[in-house]
């Protein structure tokens, strides 16, 4: 069995770490301070730049982490001591009370509707109270109430003791005390989220003084349909609707004054979030961005960021702000602002936001000094960018914010790059057969046989808070829903897809002995496998769920026509209950693998994948169609942080050249690519002779990299003066630069954020800092003139921006309208500019001029793409199967992403994003077997007419003819059960097992029947 490893902190990056860890087959004990998992992300409303519903996105996770059988939850629980070290930890782990049995505790939450004491609401941000004894939020999990031991009256002065008399299951236990544990592990992650900065910390914008001016997480809560106010934007001061809100942005953060000199990389894009989403609740509010630089760096940022620019009513003001103020007679807050240029603006609102940085949670900083583990001077973990996730103490690794400020997508990513550190020090590969004894929905003999029953059908019914109820009238849809032929038990339940409501489920099929479900609430494609195990876990075959969605399909998109979104809901639910009365068990099939692993691309992303596949025990095979290793980073002089690459990329290239378990193909072609997840076969072509290899793996990770844009604006083909940053590198390295040179000019954004590629390069802003830093540390002499659009050094790059600064590099500004314009004269170059302060044109000579030029995908996607059928996005970079929450996977099963294949990134980003890329292939590789899909296609072989049609729309290449026998013949484990084989058979010889021509039809009945609906007297629903 290997050795546990201890995750702390349950929100997002310690939920991914932990199951990561758990699909690997190894224990985890998993440790959250706060009563509930979740963290931040279970406060926020939307995520960018999708807008999915945080909880609807974030509750599956947690359900999916909290119900592993290898994961032990220790909630309100905080680590006291560790011991030790690395494969060999003693953590000592302490159990607050909650004065609550949790195993009797059903959260039924009638103590707190008694209890007579009121609080501040931490979790909703103060802006309304709670009670003494309370649930943490809606949806918590464990779904338990707590007692505040700070304000119970029976605690504190022995009287009251309300919430004991009420609760008939006896859980409440005023006598309980903390308890300590002592856990032997074999490494440590920590994940322990971060503090937002308090809204006082620049005291100037009021935030004591002013009711009206509130922090960002603080309008998280008020956007939210289960927050306070149910989504509705109103002033704190009186609750009237806010009509006019500003946004300011870096409230504490790149500033001095608060020790704060980093950016908290989030806020730019969390506050224009928050923009398109009030614009949502409040079409005719009109909102201000203020800002220095919007920082939209991300994957899909950009294009976000141009959404909001063109949302009427969304303004963005590039300037300070010099003094705020209160209207006495209307509340309103006056700001005075400072335009670029000098000019003084004055503006009022109704509503201010201030755009709050992320900090780090002093009590873990103090924690992790203890322990000693290095922070750096803001108390974050201090990791470098050769080991971005690997701390100062062996064994001990960090993911998420606690190593600096990030976004969800880079904490899930270095939370899967963590495990797969952790795994290293627990698991040994041979040890697979602790997985002999699970107990797991996949045993067919579990669930009751019901085929041959009469339909029982229970119907659940979710309000989702506001998000749905806002607009659908549920209980009218329940009630009518109990009318509907075999429906046994019509439910409306808040947040169905909770712990507690996934546990209503369980309990009514066996109350009640349903034997078919329809869950009526968001969509499938993220819900659907949650309320199947829901099901399964009641002893019920997932397959007889049917799901149907009245929130993306109903009450998102029909706002503002109740009624009608009301009988469109009722439909949907009606057309699920026909679907649900022919649904049959159906089973998964068992498939043999093989446990090697492919990776392909041999620059530092592919060899990072490689090297941690390897070091778990994994035989896995490295393919680079280059002569050479290394890749992109090649070309780069030092890290972000000043280590030279070179150095590293010899150490990492000598370990993937003498490691056992991997073997090298360089300079190969990959002709051919065929099968399915744990069982592809690679063919290879060799490009120095005729030699072929045929291979076999389980998984593959897409590591391809990416090119350096060539272009010739600003006379990039003409002048050998006119270079990339790269070739900047090389010369720096070689030490050309000296004697001859004066003036350098840097152009950003060169092919970047312009049509057709409207994305932000990332990388761009930080090298050219770096290497105008390392230019001017050698040469002060040398002028050096940066010309850019948004400055977009984030994170703790911000300090490397401000030393630039000082050492006299300066930053000028352009409009993408009104770019530089270079020019060639006697062998000299010129460039003309505007300058933004005074409005003038300048011309000046430089001797070299140094472009960013974009990072373009790589030649070969397309191909490649096609060959693995996984999709790419506008800009032919590989797309994620979830931005936020599945970075690294494809859709495609067994098939991972990482490195600039992904997006733009930096080294660091890259090395992380291999860590999590090898982890989440690891969790296939782990597993004894894995299963089918249940919902495949069949062929009835005697209405089957060979005619080739089905094969040829498979995208999937899952179904053939096989000419011998006359008849097509489906691949159970290629096919993603999408239909298109079905739809186009013109002898309906094909069904989709779970869409099958009867359900299908009983579906449409319902839908058109000649029963007439009131949404058809009504002249159906206007979707214009």
């Amino acid at each position: 069995m290997a050795k546990p490893v201890l995750v702390l902190g349950g929100g997002i990056a310690g939920i991914q770490a932990a199951t990561d860890l758990a699909e690997m087959g190894i224990p985890v004990y998993l440790v959250e301070k706060k009563p509930a998992l979740g963290g931040k992300m279970a406060q926020l409303d939307k995520t960018f730049p999708t807008n999915d519903c945080s909880t609807c996105i974030l509750a599956p996770k947690i359900s999916d982490c909290y119900n592993h059988e290898n994961v032990t939850t220790f909630t309100y629980s905080e680590l006291e001591n560790l011991r030790g070290t690395a494969g060999n930890f003693t953590a000592t782990i302490k159990e607050k009370p909650r004065y609550v049995d949790v195993d009797l505790c059903t959260g039924c939450s009638e103590c707190i509707e008694n209890c007579p004491v009121t609080v501040e609401d931490k979790f909703n941000e103060g802006i309304d109270q709670r009670k003494a004894v309370y649930k943490y939020q809606d949806q918590a999990v464990p779904n338990v109430v707590t007692i505040d031991p700070e304000h119970c009256l029976m605690l504190n002065k022995g009287v009251c003791g309300l919430c004991a008399k009420t609760c008939d299951k006896g859980a409440i236990n005023y006598e309980q005390t903390a308890q300590t544990k002592d856990l032997e592990v074999a490494s440590v992650i920590f994940a322990a989220g971060y503090d937002a900065f308090d809204g006082n910390i620049v005291s100037e914008y009021g935030y004591l003084n002013y009711e009206n001016v509130i922090t960002s997480l603080e309008y998280e809560r008020f956007l939210s349909a289960s927050g306070p106010t149910g989504g509705h934007v109103v002033r704190p001061s009186d609750g009237e609707e806010a009509k006019k809100i500003a946004f300011l942005q870096c409230a504490g953060s790149r500033d001095l004054r608060s020790d704060t000199s980093y950016c908290s990389s989030v806020c730019c894009m969390y506050s224009i979030k928050q923009s398109i989403i009030t614009k949502e609740h409040l079409k005719e509010a009109d909102l201000d961005l203020y800002y220095m630089d919007i920082r939209a760096y991300g994957k899909g940022f950009e294009r976000y960021y141009n959404m909001a620019q063109d949302t009427d009513g969304i303004n963005f003001k590039r300037s300070r702000i010099a003094e705020i103020d209160k209207d006495k007679d209307t509340d309103q807050i006056e700001i005075k602002s400072v335009t670029q240029k000098g000019d003084i603006n004055t503006d009022k609102y109704d509503l201010v936001i201030l755009s709050v940085g992320l900090k780090p949670n002093e009590e873990v900083s103090q924690m992790m000094k203890k322990l000693k583990i290095r922070v750096n001077k803001f108390g974050f973990a201090a990791v470098d960018e050769i080991n971005p996730l690997k701390t100062s103490r062996d064994g001990v690794y960090a993911c998420g914010v606690i190593t600096g400020p990030k976004d969800i997508p880079e904490s899930v990513i270095q939370a899967s790059g963590s495990a797969i550190s952790a795994a290293q020090d627990a698991y040994q590969r041979q040890q697979n057969e602790q997985n002999e004894n699970k107990e797991t929905e996949e045993q067919k003999d579990e669930f009751k046989f019901v085929d041959n029953e009469r339909d029982k059908i229970g119907v659940f019914v979710c309000d989702c808070g506001t998000n749905i109820a806002g607009v659908v009238d549920v209980p009218e849809v329940v009630e009518r829903a109990k009318d509907l032929p075999f429906v046994e038990h019509s439910e409306e339940v808040r947040y169905l897809c909770s712990s507690d409501g996934q546990d209503l489920i369980g309990q009514r099929i066996k109350e009640k002995d349903l034997n078919r479900i329809v869950v009526a609430s968001c969509t499938p494609r993220t819900h659907e496998p949650l309320f199947q195990k829901a099901v399964a876990r009641a002893g019920l075959n997932p397959y007889l769920m049917i799901m149907t969605n009245i929130r993306d399909q109903d009450s998102w998109v029909h706002r503002d026509e109740e009624k009608k979104a009301t009988e469109k809901a009722y439909d949907l639910v009606s057309a699920a209950a026909a679907k649900a009365k022919k649904a049959h068990s159906l089973n998964r099939e068992k498939l043999e693998k093989i446990d090697n692993a492919f990776v392909i691309g041999g620059g530092v992303a592919g060899m990072t994948s490689a090297l941690e596949l390897a070091d778990l025990g994994f035989k896995t095979y490295l393919i680079e169609k280059e002569s050479v290793l290394g890749g992109n980073a090649n070309n780069l002089l030092l890290t972000n942080d000043g280590q030279p690459v070179k150095n590293f990329l010899e150490k990492i290239k000598d370990r993937v050249n003498n490691h056992p378990n991997l073997e090298l193909y360089k300079n190969y072609n990959i002709e051919e690519i065929e099968g399915y997840v744990g069982n592809y076969k690679f063919n290879l072509q060799s490009n120095q002779n005729d030699s072929q290899e045929e291979l076999e793996g389980g998984v593959i990770i897409v590591a391809t990299g990416a090119n350096e844009l060539k272009t010739d604006e600003y006379l990039a083909e003409e002048s050998e003066r006119v270079i990339s940053q790269l070739d900047l590198e090389e010369m720096m390295k070689d030490n050309k630069l000296g004697d001859n040179i004066d003036k350098i000019s840097m152009i950003q954004c060169v092919g970047s954020r312009e049509e057709g590629r409207e994305y932000c390069s990332r990388v761009c802003c930080t090298q050219a800092v770096n290497n105008a830093i390392f230019i001017k540390e050698r040469f002060p002499d040398i002028d050096i003139k940066v010309f850019y659009r948004e400055m977009r050094t984030y994170g703790f790059y911000e300090d490397k921006y401000r030393k630039a600064r000082q050492l006299g590099v300066n930053f000028i500004r352009y409009e993408v309208e009104n770019k530089p314009v270079v020019t060639r004269e006697d062998n000299k170059l010129a460039i003309s500019y505007n300058e933004p302060i005074t409005d003038k044109e300048i011309k000046e000579e430089t001797d070299l001029l140094v472009l960013a030029k974009a990072i373009t995908p790589a030649e070969s996607n397309k191909e490649l793409s096609m060959a693995l059928k996984v999709p790419l996005n506008e800009d032919e970079f590989f797309l994620e199967a979830h931005v936020k929450l599945r970075p690294v996977d494809f859709a495609t099963d067994g098939v991972f992403l990482t490195g600039l294949a992904h997006g733009p990134k930096n080294l660091n980003e890259s090395i992380a994003q291999s860590k999590a890329a090898a982890s989440r292939a690891a969790s296939v590789l782990a597993k004894d077997y894995l299963l089918t899909e249940a919902m495949v296609s069949t062929v009835d072989e005697n209405l089957c007419s060979a005619c080739g049609a089905c094969e040829d729309v498979c995208a999937f290449k899952a179904i053939e003819v096989n000419h011998d026998k006359g008849v097509a013949e489906v691949n159970t484990v290629l096919c993603k059960g999408c239909g298109n084989c079905a739809a186009v058979c013109r002898s309906h010889a094909i069904e989709l097992q779970g869409f099958t021509n009867e359900q299908l039809l009983d579906e449409m009945t319902a839908l058109f029947s000649d029963r007439k609906s009131n949404i058809k007297q009504m002249g159906g629903i206007d979707n214009g």
